[in-house]
């Protein structure tokens, strides 16, 4: 969540507009992680979650970069 919160800090403070998504992007990642993380956390063990977390971060990062030259920000 901290992390989140300071990317999306980062790119508010860049004031581009044609971030607008991406900080909204942003938005979910933070409010999905703070509804359903804990619960997840709860069922999986927070080694697993945190492994969950980290994979679907990279991987997500990955196969953005891989398939469109649009920025991208979270674990989504």
């Amino acid at each position: 969540m901290v992390i989140n919160a300071l990317c999306y800090a980062l790119q508010l403070l860049s004031q581009d507009s044609a971030l607008s998504l991406t900080l909204w992007g942003a938005k979910v990642n933070s409010y999905a992680l703070n509804s359903f993380g804990p619960h997840v956390e709860l069922v999986a063990g927070s080694q697993r979650f945190s492994v969950l977390y980290l994979t679907s971060a990279f991987t997500g990062t990955l196969a953005s970069y891989a398939l469109t030259s649009a920025p991208s920000l979270g674990a989504s």
